[in-house]
């Protein structure tokens, strides 16, 4: 698929949903114990595995995301696509709060989905595409966890 999806395709293909009532508990539960166990596994492996470190740090993204969505707007992202309808909703709620707050504690959020798009190249790369998967720098992904991976979350957190 050449064309980038929207959230509204991303609506239309049933990816993007509101949240029932009767799964949301189940729903919040699960990503909260996600992103914290992907975190832990991601500082842990950084010596070990730099590669799976930087996929662990971007699935403690992914699912924070997935938890602040679901949090705060009632959304379950869940099927195909499912990275890249993360990003989307999280550019949509996030630009909507900032036009909502116009104040500067807020200005800074607009990087958001930024962080979250760039971790999900970073782990495409490292997990499908590198020839040199092995090679992963140790440096780079404690860079990504401590600068990309815990602002993000800590940012997100803030918000609910």
């Amino acid at each position: 698929m050449d064309e980038k999806l929207t959230y509204e395709d991303l609506i239309k293909k049933k990816v993007i949903t509101k949240l029932p009532e009767v799964e949301k508990e189940d729903y919040i539960k699960r990503h909260e114990i996600f992103w914290k166990e992907d975190l832990e596994v991601a500082e842990k492996l950084t010596e070990m595995s730099p590669r799976w470190s930087l996929v662990a740090g971007y699935y403690a993204m992914h699912d924070f995301a997935k938890l602040f969505l679901a949090k705060k707007f009632d959304i379950k992202i869940s099927g195909a696509f499912v990275h890249i309808a993360t990003v989307e909703a999280l550019r949509k709620f996030v630009e909507e709060e900032i036009a909502n707050k116009m104040y500067k504690a807020f200005e800074d959020v607009s990087v958001l989905p930024e962080f979250l798009e760039f971790a999900r190249r970073e782990r495409s790369k490292s997990q499908y595409y590198s020839k040199k998967f092995s090679e992963v720098d140790k440096v780079f992904v404690q860079n990504f966890i401590q600068e990309i991976v815990k602002p993000f979350i800590e940012k997100l957190r803030s918000m609910l």
